[in-house]
């Protein structure tokens, strides 16, 4: 990808990112209407003022990537409606499930490779550990850190634990850069599932309601 100024976050870290020459998630549900919207200005606000990746392909897989957990959210939402006819309980349950897949799936907190295998096999069924995934890769691949001055050595500097995104990218996500077209479609398939799953609980609740 094309090379970009650098970018230096505030804080006495000095962190200094230098964009190579190679070619950042939440699923609770909307309450306002026109999620697709929403989703988008929600990306061009974050990479505005979070100072993200702004090459015109990355923001667009960024803003893939948060347009799938606000439809996920609302289907889910859809789906649990069929089952809990209160809105509160409803929306309360949507958003600790995301608190839960954020915690177990993105591997924020904790590697999920360090996770016991119980949360290792639950982060799989979660969308935030693909959203998390994509965002990850999307941003760190192709650069190059720095600590302070360009001109010190990252060597001599221990606040430099990566000198390369790649690095960071397989400590925190091993693997993620080859599955990235995976991820994709594995987080865009979760919307026709709970398309399908809320069809046939209304179908069931229209045919327990009927009898």
């Amino acid at each position: 990808m094309g090379d970009l100024s650098s970018l230096t976050p505030g804080g006495s870290m000095g962190l200094q990112v230098n964009r190579g020459s190679q070619s950042s998630l939440e699923g609770a549900p909307a309450t306002a209407p026109e999620p697709h919207s929403l989703g988008i200005l929600h990306a061009s606000y974050s990479v505005r003022t979070l100072g993200l990746h702004p090459e015109v392909a990355r923001f667009g897989y960024f803003s893939a990537a948060l347009l799938a957990p606000h439809l996920i959210g609302e289907f889910l939402t859809l789906v649990l409606l069929g089952i809990v006819q209160n809105p509160n309980i409803v929306n309360s349950v949507v958003a600790l499930l995301s608190i839960a897949g954020v915690l177990v799936g993105s591997g924020f907190l904790r590697n999920i490779q360090e996770m016991p295998i119980p949360f290792k096999i639950i982060s799989y069924f979660t969308f935030q550990k693909y959203c998390s995934e994509i965002l990850v890769v999307n941003e760190f691949y192709g650069l190059n850190f720095t600590c302070g001055s360009s001109n010190v050595s990252v060597t001599t500097n221990p606040m430099c634990a990566f000198t390369q995104g790649i690095q960071f990218i397989e400590k925190t996500c091993p693997g993620a850069t080859s599955r990235f077209t995976m991820n994709f479609l594995i987080l865009y398939s979760f919307i026709p599932a709970l398309v399908i799953l809320g069809i046939v609980v209304f179908k069931i609740r229209d045919h327990l309601i009927s009898r």
